[in-house]
């Protein structure tokens, strides 16, 4: 009878991989300030553009409202302005922790009532392209109201070849509604709108814009 034939086990599958460890979330993830590139969640269609570099030691203030015909919005803000718009599900009631927030949410508040038409919080934009910072440089000198094409306003910006660049603005602008890329159209129709044409369509509605028919 021969020996029997020794069997070879393979270790443990587990054995192979490496330990858990304490992994920082995904960019998109990140609380402000989390570390050097750190971003806000917000809603799938803001999580790509709402991310940018901050240092790591800066101390950011959350606040969320919701108000008629604006929906819900987190407010985020440092020392020196407010940093941060994002449409989101829903609020958490709370008081502002922070004069920033505290203003940018009256303003807000005034202006869904259809009585403001121009926000004076201070602002703190992060530090973006010389050329997205002049495109969003010239939007938020559009007027309440009143809409421009990508085409004009890079003319505005003194890039009048650079639609495009308008456009990659728009997408980039943390500070929506105060920076008003919801004023910003398409040569052939309304444009687009990060957090959603929904949106887009609401504010219209405040300040009197006709909305196209589909």
């Amino acid at each position: 009878m021969a020996p029997p034939v020794p069997v070879m086990r393979a270790p443990p599958l587990i054995a192979s991989l490496p330990q858990a460890t304490a992994a920082e979330p995904p960019a998109w993830m990140q609380q402000p300030g989390a570390g050097a590139d750190a971003g806000v969640v917000g809603t799938a269609a803001q999580r790509p553009a709402r991310t940018h570099p901050r240092p790591r030691d800066t101390v950011i203030w959350h606040h969320t409202i919701a108000l008629p015909g604006l929906g819900a919005l987190r407010l985020d803000a440092t020392d020196r302005g407010l940093c941060g718009i994002f449409f989101i599900p829903h609020a958490e009631p709370g008081q502002p922790t922070h004069p920033h927030v505290a203003q940018a949410a009256a303003e807000l508040a005034e202006y869904a009532a259809g009585c403001r038409r121009a926000f004076t919080v201070p602002l703190d934009r992060p530090t973006l392209p010389t050329g997205i910072n002049a495109i969003l440089d010239a939007l938020a000198a559009v007027p309440f109201g009143v809409t421009i094409s990508y085409g004009a306003l890079a003319a505005a910006a003194g890039r009048p070849r650079a639609a495009r660049l308008a456009g990659n603005a728009m997408a980039r602008n943390p500070l929506p509604i105060v920076i008003p890329c919801h004023r910003v159209v398409a040569a052939h129709g309304v444009g687009g709108y990060s957090p959603g044409l929904a949106h887009k369509r609401r504010l219209w509605a405040l300040e009197g814009l006709p909305w196209p028919c589909p």
